[in-house]
């Protein structure tokens, strides 16, 4: 399937109709999590749900599979309107060694990423809802100015005692890995996965051998996990930070 289809589809949704995913499912007459898979770009669409989506939008198949009709319409009109909304949600396509993942990010009034963070509260659901931009949305952005411009982060508070010394309650900064076959043994890494939710660990990668992850725990009192490369949704590597605590000196 072009991956132009999902963009169309998030980009039609969202500025043609200022619709929820709720609102475009009932009116087309699919179901919410199938119209969620195909924005994400995990299933190819059947051609009565292919035909329904070009006519409820009012564009052809063709161009909703072969192309980019953001860029067609940034072109016949270079004002158009922001995201309905608060404005500050976009989306993005990272191209990934074995396929397409969908990444959410945040930008501001100038354009500029911002760090997404994940609370307490919140991530529980984020292994479901990571690609789904309502999801996302409800979620708190802010800026951090002295990280490099040209990646994408987001900041997760870390529950119970598994990664002493950092404590529950303690800040992480995470940075998006594309290509997880990079990571080095021992990095720390926050894992999205598909059982288990986020997990906060150190990676041992043996994902050339033997397709899977390693994720161990600093306080030895927890056993490591192994999670097959099928169930890693995404991988943040920890890059920093921030405690209310200070360490004893």
């Amino acid at each position: 399937m072009s991956i132009f289809f999902k963009q169309n589809l998030v980009y039609l949704r969202q500025h043609q109709k200022g619709a929820t995913q709720d609102q475009v499912a009932a009116d087309v007459g699919i179901k919410k999590s199938t119209l969620w898979t195909y924005e994400a770009g995990r299933s190819e669409p059947k051609y009565r749900d292919l035909v329904r989506l070009a006519d409820y939008y009012g564009v052809s198949v063709d161009d909703l599979l072969l192309r980019d009709l953001s860029r067609a319409d940034e072109a016949a009109s270079p004002s158009a309107a922001a995201p309905i909304g608060s404005g500050k949600k976009t989306f993005q396509t990272i191209t990934a060694p074995d396929s397409f993942r969908v990444l959410v990010t945040a930008v501001d009034s100038n354009d500029q990423e911002q760090v997404v963070h994940i609370p307490l509260k919140a991530s529980a659901g984020y292994a479901k809802g990571y690609g789904d931009p309502e999801f996302i949305n409800r979620l708190e952005t802010f800026n951090l100015p002295f990280l490099p411009q040209d990646r994408t982060y987001r900041s997760y508070e870390i529950e119970g005692d598994s990664m002493l010394p950092l404590k529950e309650g303690t800040i992480v900064f995470v940075e998006f890995v594309e290509d997880w076959r990079s990571l080095k043994d021992g990095t720390l890494c926050l894992v999205t996965t598909a059982n288990d939710g986020l997990l906060f660990k150190k990676i041992f990668n043996y994902l050339r051998d033997q397709e899977c992850l390693l994720l161990v725990s600093t306080n030895e009192r927890y056993k490591p996990r192994i999670v097959p490369a099928e169930e890693v949704r995404e991988v943040w590597r920890a890059i920093g930070y921030y405690s209310t605590q200070f360490p004893q000196v």
